[in-house]
């Protein structure tokens, strides 16, 4: 697994804010979209399991969703 793929697979553990993505100048258009997918996706997946009662292991971190939907946009638009 590449530095990349594990940047795709795992966002949280490389950025503090969605913004960090658009500015890694190492990543393409297409890989940027799918770290900000993904975070997007994990924050859904958090929700529902604090809905369930289940502690979060990321509450430090917040939601960004509009920061992350903003950059989907701009990217998508490209």
């Amino acid at each position: 697994m590449t530095i990349t793929d594990d940047k795709i697979a795992n966002p949280l553990n490389f950025y503090k804010i969605p913004d960090e993505v658009a500015l890694d100048k190492t990543l393409t258009v297409e890989e940027k979209i799918k770290i900000l997918t993904n975070w997007l996706n994990d924050i859904e997946l958090r929700e529902t399991a604090e809905a369930e009662n289940m502690p979060s292991i990321h509450n430090s971190r917040g939601h960004h969703i509009e920061q992350i939907e903003r950059l989907l946009r701009q990217y998508r638009a490209e």
